[in-house]
């Protein structure tokens, strides 16, 4: 008896062999299937992440060249001659031959003579601190506050 129990045990159904091997194998695929999905996503989602920099800096790039232009207009500017002739102008008061440069005074009300007092105690202050600016700023500054004094300035 010994051998047939022996004998039953060496002897697998093919069957039962056929079954297991093609589990293994399905288990295999599934496995291989499963790392081939993985892999894709991540492919795709480096895409996007590469896609969205792009972009990004695609926009940086046109700023910049946007930037560029206008300070190649704004260099062109102040090498120029109109430039020059406004400078001029404005800071430094100069006028063409012929023309007439009108600079706008502002004229303050009288003080009122409380402070007459004060005023010969100090003869080296005559002019008020307000005319002493007003000479100091740019010409188109003065006709602007000639033009709209305030809402402290007397009529």
């Amino acid at each position: 008896m010994a051998r047939r129990t022996a004998a039953k045990q060496r002897h697998v159904p093919e069957r039962l062999l056929q079954r297991s091997g093609v589990s293994l194998l399905l288990i295999a695929l599934l496995f291989l299937a499963g790392g081939l999905v993985v892999g894709f996503v991540r492919m795709a989602w480096q895409e996007h992440q590469i896609n969205r920099e792009m972009e990004r800096q695609q926009a940086e790039n046109a700023a910049q060249v946007d930037r560029n232009l206008r300070l190649k207009g704004q260099a062109e500017y102040a090498e120029s001659d109109v430039a020059a002739e406004q400078a001029a102008r404005e800071r430094l008061g100069m006028a063409r031959d012929g023309e007439t440069v009108l600079l706008p005074t502002v004229v303050l009300p009288p003080t009122p003579t409380a402070a007459v007092p004060a005023l010969a105690a100090a003869p080296d202050r005559l002019v008020p601190p307000s005319q002493a600016r007003a000479e100091s700023r740019s010409n188109a500054a003065r006709w602007f506050k000639a033009l709209f004094p305030g809402p402290d300035a007397v009529p």
